[in-house]
């Protein structure tokens, strides 16, 4: 879709900036060697305004990084509430934490807002698996603090 090109857009940005300041570095060439003062002021405006391509190109990409952590961050925030409903949910879940040594999106303190349902976090946040971990009396040393 529209994202995907989105990506790629910066990336033909840079390409593009790059192939130009190879064909304007033969224009400095030539003014050098002509001593041609008007292919020297062309080369240094060609290049000024390139400069200015690829500062707003790595803008752009970088605004699409930012934005698209922040909508990933926000499903999986939104996911939370159906971990308890659906097992599928509840199965990616539990996998990621497990995979990745972390629990929630941002921390434990995520799973708050169901803690009256589930006790606390899932046993998937916690590092070692005992009867205890993730009810209301674990530590935070039991599970793992970062989302």
């Amino acid at each position: 879709g529209i994202t995907r090109f989105l990506f790629l857009l910066p990336a033909v940005f840079l390409l593009a900036s790059g192939f130009s300041i190879l064909c304007v570095g033969l224009l400095a060439i030539c003014g050098i060697l002509g001593h041609n003062k008007l292919f020297l002021a062309a080369f240094s405006f060609i290049i000024l305004i390139i400069s200015f391509v690829l500062f707003a190109a790595a803008a752009f990409g970088l605004s699409l990084i930012i934005g698209e952590e922040l909508g990933v961050e926000n499903r999986a925030l939104s996911s939370l509430p159906f971990y308890i409903e659906c097992k599928n949910t509840e199965g990616a879940w539990d996998m990621l934490q497990r995979r990745f040594n972390c629990c929630g999106v941002n921390g434990p303190e995520d799973w708050g807002m169901l803690s009256p349902l589930l006790g606390y976090v899932p046993r998937s946040c916690c590092r070692e698996q005992t009867d205890n971990c993730g009810l209301v009396q674990s530590t935070v040393v039991e599970v793992f603090e970062e989302g």
